[in-house]
């Protein structure tokens, strides 16, 4: 506060009447958006789906959140060490005279893709989906394993 008491009285009448306006304009924006950027950036920022890898001794297991996403309209392709999940997610089609109070679930195509840590047997691979959740088990090489070597003693 020791900045306002600095400031002369009539510039300081307009500085806090120009910031009253600049946050109602930003208030007015955001509603008039219908708080949906930040979903939707989601999809072009390739932060979707929300995805987990894990790794064990004998695979590497992928688990992805893909609610509303139909397994016809879900693509996954693994080329050399990429691992590429493509789709679409739907929305069912609304009148285009519907009223919208606020548009939160986006619908679009989306594609991501992660680079796997060691090499998999893409020939083994599996994948299944369940309430939303894809899971796709993807079986180490039998060279990505780790293998034991036997010490004798001498």
């Amino acid at each position: 506060m020791s900045f306002f008491r600095r400031v002369p009285g009539p510039a300081l009448l307009d500085f806090l009447e120009f910031n009253r306006m600049r946050n109602q304009m930003e208030q007015a924006w955001r509603h008039l958006r219908g708080g949906i950027d930040r979903v939707r950036d989601s999809y072009s920022a390739g932060v979707f789906p929300l995805i987990n890898v894990e790794e064990d001794d004998d695979s590497i297991t992928l688990i992805a959140e893909l609610p509303g996403v139909k397994v016809e309209d879900l693509e996954i392709s693994i080329k050399s060490d990429t691992l590429t999940l493509k789709g679409e997610k739907r929305i069912d089609e609304r009148p285009k005279e519907a009223n919208f109070f606020r548009k939160e679930r986006v619908e679009g195509t989306f594609s991501r893709s992660l680079t796997l840590p060691v090499r998999i047997d893409p020939d083994k691979s599996s994948a299944s989906i369940k309430y939303g959740i894809l899971t796709v088990k993807l079986p180490k090489s039998a060279e990505a394993r780790a293998h034991q070597v036997a010490v004798k003693s001498e």
